[in-house]
């Protein structure tokens, strides 16, 4: 099989999937080496009869040590193939949540699904996405299906931003407005602030912990990719939120631990901002924990927790006197009146 026999199906990379003109099945073309690679699952590769059983191969890329291939069906349900560098296959299954068509998305750098979207992350309504057609970083509204084009005045080709080290990692919802949030080679941060068409209204590094703490409590993202949305920035001991879950949780700082919460209860967010309760801090207390609860209408709870995360005592904080005995006690400034 030679390279002029090869008729590619997509246009864009270096990897692209096509046909084998002199046997009719698919193969994947590396266009930077001008080679083509047969695929080599001991399968019959004939796009004839992969198309009778219902099913056509949409795009080949790259993965770190071999290949991928996706494949839509007739009905809708989407698959994909792993290969090796040599073409045989490494995995095969059916790709089951929008999550992981993102992920395949993201490490592809193609808009597999077709929906003319290339998701960067995951969670929320608000993602990060490039545009299939510019490569440009933009801000999707999963809801809607509206991309918002970042209309900074400046170049968001990310092949642009990589060159002089800046990648997008997230975008999240401001309100009245959208941030986009960017790490850089060497390890910093910096935060962009755009308003609700897309106009960069504040550019800058992120200079602290607890700026990036502010950040990912009010965006609820996991910003920094640390495996914690922070709520607060000083300690050992932290309150955060499970990024997968949104549920709360204590993260344990320096072993980079996520304690779940386990006193049968639904932690969710979302559950307990609705009945007007919002968790504060968390804190070393004695062999175990506790967590400090603020209610929208000025009063205060208590949760003691065991090394577990089991609770073993829940109460109102009904006194100035009992707050400060627990302020000095965590050494927190739990009701943050500075």
């Amino acid at each position: 099989m030679s390279i002029e026999d090869f008729e590619p199906l997509e246009t864009r990379g270096d990897v692209v999937l096509g046909i084998d003109l002199l046997s009719r099945r698919y193969a994947i073309g590396l266009q930077g080496k001008g080679e083509l690679l047969s695929l080599s699952a001991h399968v019959d590769y004939s796009v004839e009869t992969w198309r009778a059983h219902g099913w056509t191969a949409l795009h080949a890329y790259a993965l770190k040590e071999g290949y991928g291939v996706f494949w839509q069906h007739d009905n809708g349900a989407l698959a994909r193939w792993d290969l090796d560098a040599e073409g045989k296959m490494t995995y095969v299954g059916f790709i089951r949540s929008a999550n992981e068509i993102a992920d395949l998305e993201r490490a592809a750098q193609t808009d597999l699904d077709g929906d003319g979207l290339i998701r960067l992350e995951t969670e929320g309504s608000i993602a990060l996405v490039l545009n299939a057609d510019t490569l440009e970083y933009a801000i999707a509204d999963i809801e809607t299906g509206q991309i918002l084009e970042l209309s900074a005045h400046v170049n968001q080709s990310a092949s642009d931003w990589l060159i002089h080290g800046w990648t997008a990692l997230h975008a999240y919802d401001l309100g009245n407005g959208y941030g986009v949030f960017w790490r850089h080679s060497s390890g910093s941060f910096a935060r962009w602030d755009l308003d609700a068409g897309g106009i960069m209204t504040y550019v800058g590094h992120v200079r602290s912990q607890a700026e990036l703490a502010d950040l990912e409590r009010a965006s609820l993202t996991d910003l920094d990719e640390d495996g914690f949305i922070r709520l607060e920035w000083q300690g050992d001991v932290a309150l955060v939120v499970d990024p997968e879950t949104l549920h709360y949780a204590i993260g344990l700082v320096k072993t980079g631990e996520i304690l779940q919460l386990s006193a049968h209860v639904d932690y969710s967010v979302e559950t307990w901002n609705s009945i007007g309760w919002t968790a504060l801090h968390a804190y070393e207390l004695g062999d175990g924990f506790g967590v400090f609860w603020r209610h929208n209408s000025g009063s205060y709870a208590r949760w003691d927790l065991d090394a577990g995360g089991i609770m073993t005592y829940v109460g109102h904080v009904r006194s100035q006197a009992e707050l400060a005995d627990l302020e000095r006690a965590s050494l927190t400034d739990l009701d943050e009146d500075g």
